[in-house]
């Protein structure tokens, strides 16, 4: 997507919108959004933020080891 498209895209000033909105609030934002069409059988992504970008992706990785730790734990439960 060029950056005319990007200007007029709806969605994506959704997203700018909502972050810009949440950085009233927090030092750092980073949203993750899928969708799927169904007519070309695909899922396309987005994601925008603001804020320091390593407390973004600090974020992001913790998030990553929760989650495994999660499924983890749930297997070893399992056994």
């Amino acid at each position: 997507m060029t950056e005319e498209e990007e200007k007029h895209d709806p969605e994506l000033q959704i997203l700018e919108g909502t972050c810009m909105r949440l950085m009233e609030h927090f030092d750092s934002v980073r949203i993750f959004v899928t969708k799927h069409d169904a007519r070309a059988q695909e899922t396309s992504q987005m994601t925008v933020g603001r804020g320091n970008l390593f407390a973004q992706l600090g974020q992001v990785d913790v998030w990553r080891v929760r989650q495994d730790e999660i499924v983890r734990d749930g297997l070893r439960k399992e056994d």
